[in-house]
């Protein structure tokens, strides 16, 4: 710090004539009675050290911090927890919904064990699986193949409004036979393909009848003991929410004779056998397909009732 120091000695003395001489005539010397008047001026020419930088007076106080809005230890969380679970379990998994394409082309493409059933019948596998666009089913077996006749069928029921009790509550009778369906089940739509491989059809089900539909969208390819189709909703009006699904075989015998009811989609649905109508022996199980979920269609979850 710089400062500027101006000094002035003033010598008093007692005076007592006018013109500055005393009694004797004498002017008087500064004696040792004079008083001496030191007198100090410091102006200050730098800032205390702890002055504010806006150059304002310094009120002693400890210096307050700058705020600048922003607290640096705040989380950054904007998410709201409620606290309350509201979820609902319906029985299938919430995550991501099932997906699965398959092409088309004779060759065995559904995963053996998230898409491959067992049925009602020894040495037959049931096979479904879907898309956004399209339900794929497929069927493997000795009558397939080998065993193929213009007799014996594969038949693809459809319920596209499972659980609201329309629909049909039986299979289309094939000579003398007919199924009804389990419980929650009713078909307004199926998708027959002979086993010769000469003839197949679409038909839906309306104010107590079955109408045949076009077709011409379905695709299907067989190679060996093994067939499969891809049936698009488009076909069948329109994307379902859900899809209740009915797969077996039917012979329709020769005269008569050899009819039969096997092959039918989970184990234990019903017993292989001749179903003459009108025949109240069900179709026990059915299937799921939930297309909103991404439950493995072979889940246990998905077999109805």
């Amino acid at each position: 710090m710089t400062s500027v120091r101006c000094s002035w000695v003033l010598a008093l003395a007692c005076v007592g004539c006018a013109e500055g001489d005393d009694a004797s005539g004498k002017r008087p010397d500064i004696g040792p009675d004079a008083v001496l008047l030191e007198v100090s001026t410091e102006a200050a020419t730098d800032a205390p050290a702890d002055a504010p930088a806006d150059g304002g007076l310094d009120t002693g106080l400890p210096d307050a911090p700058v705020d600048t809005g922003v607290d640096s230890g705040a989380a950054s969380d904007t998410g709201t927890d409620t606290g309350a679970d509201t979820s609902t379990d319906t029985g299938t998994d919430a995550g991501a919904p099932w997906r699965k394409t398959i092409t088309i082309d004779g060759t065995n493409d559904f995963s053996a064990t998230d898409e491959t059933f067992t049925t009602t019948s020894t040495g037959y596998s049931a096979h479904l699986t879907w898309d956004a666009s399209a339900l794929y089913v497929g069927t493997t077996g000795p009558d397939i193949g080998a065993g193929a006749s213009a007799t014996k069928w594969v038949f693809v029921y459809l319920d596209t409004d499972p659980g609201a009790s329309t629909g049909a509550s039986k299979t289309e009778q094939y000579k003398d036979q007919a199924a009804t369906f389990g419980t929650g089940f009713g078909a307004e739509a199926y998708f027959a393909w002979r086993t010769d491989g000469t003839f197949s059809q679409l038909k839906k089900y309306a104010a107590g009848a079955w109408t045949t539909a076009d077709s011409t969208s379905v695709s299907v390819a067989r190679s060996g003991s093994f067939v499969e189709m891809r049936i698009p909703y488009t076909a069948l009006g329109g994307t379902p929410a859900k899809l209740g699904v009915v797969t077996l075989m039917l012979n329709e015998g020769v005269g008569g004779a050899g009819q039969w009811t096997y092959a039918g989609l989970y184990a234990g649905s019903f017993t292989d056998g001749v179903y003459a109508a009108p025949s109240t022996a069900p179709t026990k199980y059915w299937l799921l397909a939930d297309l909103a979920a991404s439950t493995a269609p072979s889940s246990t979850l998905l077999r109805k009732p």
